[in-house]
Parts: structure tokens; sequence; C-alpha cells
């Protein structure tokens, strides 16, 4: 019975190794077909996934490739207006400098027809003096002829 004892446990294992060899290798060959097929919905979800997000990026990219060709032609538009500004202050410049020297030239030739006339003005005066002078000398020279 000690013999029995002992054999006992030691067939119970043999059965319990065999019956878990047998089920173990069902179960993996039910379970790789659930998987494989699980896999295969997976890997199908996974590429349509995969594809609509390299979809939605390259809408995106596209979207920004054209802003970012917008915002270099306003930026462009941009510069040639700031030339296009800096030249007609440029000239602005100029012309006021030229406005300027024909400001001064016209106040120059006022102030010498101002001055050419004071001094026509004198010199029209000195003569008149000098008429009167020469009146005033004539009727000294007929009174003292006279008398």
């Amino acid at each position: 019975m000690k013999w029995a004892k002992r054999i006992a446990p030691l067939l119970l294992a043999g059965v319990m190794v065999f019956s878990l060899a047998a089920c173990g290798e069902e179960s993996e060959e039910e379970v790789s077909e659930a998987e494989e097929t699980a896999l295969e919905e997976i890997s199908d979800k996974e590429s349509e996934a995969i594809e609509k997000a390299e979809e939605k990026e390259s809408e995106k990219v596209s979207e920004a490739e054209e802003k970012a060709s917008e915002y270099a032609e306003e930026a462009e538009t941009a510069k040639t207006t700031a030339e296009a500004d800096k030249d007609a202050e440029k000239e602005a410049k100029e012309a006021g400098v030229v406005e300027e020297a024909e400001d001064k030239e016209s106040e120059a030739v006022e102030k010498a027809e101002e001055k050419a006339v004071a001094e026509a003005a004198d010199e029209v005066e000195k003569a008149e003096e000098e008429e009167q002078h020469i009146e005033e000398k004539e009727e000294k020279a007929e009174t003292s002829e006279n008398k």
C-alpha cells in the first residue's frame, strides 16, 4: 500500500501532464486561428487608419504649402510696396529739395527786386533833390542877374 500511495500520485501526475499537453495543443490551434482572424482584422483596420492618416497628413501638407506660397507672395508684394514707398519718399525728398531751392530762389529774386526798387527809389529821390538843388541855384542865379 505504501507503493500504491506513491504510484497513484505519479499516475495522476502523468495523466494531468498528458491532458494538459493535449488541451494546450488544441487551444493553441484554436487561438491561432482566432488570433489570425483578429490580427487580419486589426491589420486591415490599421492599414485603413494609416491610409486615412497619410491622406489627412498629405492634405495638411498641401494646405500648409499653399499657405506658405500665399505668405511668400504677400511678402514679395509687401517688399515691392516698401521699395516703391522708399522710392516715392526719395523722390518726394528730392522734390522737396527742389521746391525748397525754388522757394529760396524766388525769395532771393524778390529780395533783389525789392533792393533794386529801393535803390531806384533812392536814386530817383537823389535825382529829384539834385534837380531841386539845381533849380534853386538857377533861381538864385537868375535873381542875382536880375538885381
